[in-house]
């Protein structure tokens, strides 16, 4: 496992999922016709482009790296490691 650091506190860090939603936006007119049983589009058209664009998403978060664990830092301090002092020396006594 891979811990990186971010200051986004979404998804935003793993751009594999936003790609793969984008994705699945190609399909939302599709999606609407069937919950709401209107049928306006082509069987065959609505059929191949929904299978092309399933496993174009499929083909995104398969890229997804499950080995990395996101860690979202809040504020600048959060990112300094401890043996660095605020003030800018090493230690807690770096100003003495």
């Amino acid at each position: 496992m891979v811990i990186k650091k971010t200051y986004e506190d979404g998804w935003d860090c793993e751009p594999n999922f936003s790609e793969a939603v984008k994705t699945l936006d190609w399909i939302k007119d599709y999606v609407y016709e069937i919950k709401h049983c209107v049928r306006e589009s082509d069987i065959n058209d609505m059929k191949s482009e929904m299978i092309d664009c399933l496993k174009e998403a499929i083909m995104c978060l398969e890229d997804v790296n499950e080995r990395n664990q996101w860690e979202t830092i809040y504020d600048e301090e959060d990112d300094i490691p401890t043996d660095i002092d605020p003030s800018g020396g090493y230690g807690l006594h770096s100003h003495i």
